[in-house]
């Protein structure tokens, strides 16, 4: 072989092992935020000085706007701020003592055991630079909340999750948790009790069905996942105020540790592959439905809306003549109801109000000239009026 044809082939294979590589190597993307989980409880004496160090190094840290912050009360169902699952949430992670608090809930050495080397000490940041560290790692799941909405009005939440995943991750799971801050509560610190202690980013809900998130089955490479809930007046005895309330939604994978005969699922191999937050009040209002057309055919109220699969809700204010006599002459051009409608749909915001107000010969006819004879008495007079407001009323 010579020494030109040498090099042609030694080039090819080049080629061919740089596009097989390029083939093989998964898209990444920029994290969105670090998850920080703190497993806390009233009742833990120490829990405050781990807060107040947590804060601090998120008022410090230079990488406080990529964190986002997930606070489990699972000392105990006795605690004010318990929340549903917390306990299961603790012992998947084998937590024995109160505070803890984990990173990504990734383990940053080979051992993924060893629960120390992702966790916050009590009272010290040293190991904050996991923050750091992950931070700067490319991840290969992305996560959006665009298409997420809030009504106000409804008070209806919508999250859409979706991204892209673009390597083979075994057991793939979607979470997402109702976060509410500014609680004032007790809390003991060290051997007193704090009436005025405020905790913030409480998980409050679970929007997902699993404990341990949704199953998550990307198709093509993507996803897109969504979760309703509307928005209750208090979570375990505490008031709701809109702008206390944010989503931490995250995505996750762990390792199945199987023995060929049962699935044992060891969620304590669980890695966050990206995490995000948003605060209700920062997402767009959903789209309204379109406003219903007010109609009245065969005695009925009728009310329509163009969006899909909406439903409509309306209400008739009758008007009544003020006549002493049945037999005073009837004036067909006074009103005779006013109905005001709205229309709803899943995805939509409720719509804007419709109103119209009938007149006596819209709703009676005028038969050529007569107009109708509504309670069959053979005259046409007051009475009719009367009785065709009771018979819409009772539709």
């Amino acid at each position: 072989m010579n020494t030109l044809y040498k090099n042609i082939v030694a080039a090819m294979c080049c080629t061919m092992a740089l596009s097989a590589q390029a083939q093989t190597t998964p898209r990444t993307f920029q994290r969105n935020k670090v998850l920080i989980e703190k497993h806390t409880g009233q009742g833990c004496g120490n829990c405050p000085s781990a807060d107040a160090t947590l804060k601090n190094y998120l008022t410090n840290s230079h990488n406080k706007g990529n964190v986002a912050i997930l606070r489990h009360h699972s000392y105990s169902n006795s605690d004010g701020l318990y929340m549903q699952f917390a306990q299961s949430l603790s012992s998947a992670w084998g937590i024995s003592g109160w505070p803890q608090m984990m990173v990504d809930r990734y383990s940053f050495q080979a051992d993924k055991t060893d629960r120390a080397s992702h966790s916050f000490a009590a009272t010290s940041v040293s190991s904050s630079q996991m923050v750091d560290k992950r931070m700067a790692e490319p991840t290969c799941v992305s996560l959006s909340f665009d298409g997420s909405s809030y009504d106000p009005q409804t008070k209806k939440l919508r999250i859409t999750l979706s991204g892209e995943v673009t390597k083979d991750l075994p057991y793939l799971r979607v979470h997402a948790f109702l976060t509410q801050s500014n609680i004032q509560s007790y809390q003991r610190n060290g051997s007193k009790y704090e009436q005025d202690y405020i905790h913030d980013d409480a998980s409050r809900a679970f929007l997902m069905k699993d404990v341990h998130g949704d199953a998550l089955v990307p198709k093509d490479g993507k996803y897109s996942v969504n979760f309703e809930t509307t928005l209750q007046g208090s979570y375990g005895g505490t008031a709701v105020k809109e702008a206390d309330m944010k989503v931490v939604a995250f995505v996750s994978s762990y390792v199945d540790d199987s023995n060929g005969y049962w699935t044992c699922d060891d969620y304590s191999t669980s890695e966050v592959h990206n995490a995000d937050v948003v605060s209700i009040t920062d997402l767009p209002s959903s789209s309204p439905c379109a406003s219903p057309a007010i109609s009245f055919a065969d005695g009925k109220v009728v009310c329509q809306s163009t969006t899909p699969d909406a439903t409509c809700t309306h209400e008739v204010k009758p008007f009544m003549q003020t006549s002493d006599s049945d037999d005073a002459a009837l004036n067909l051009d006074a009103p005779a109801f006013t109905v005001t409608a709205y229309a709803e749909a899943p995805g939509y915001a409720r719509s804007l109000k419709s109103t119209r107000t009938f007149t006596l010969r819209e709703v009676l006819g005028t038969g050529g000239g007569n107009a109708s004879d509504v309670n069959g008495d053979g005259q046409v007079n007051k009475s009719d009026i009367e009785a065709l407001a009771r018979k819409i009323l009772k539709m």
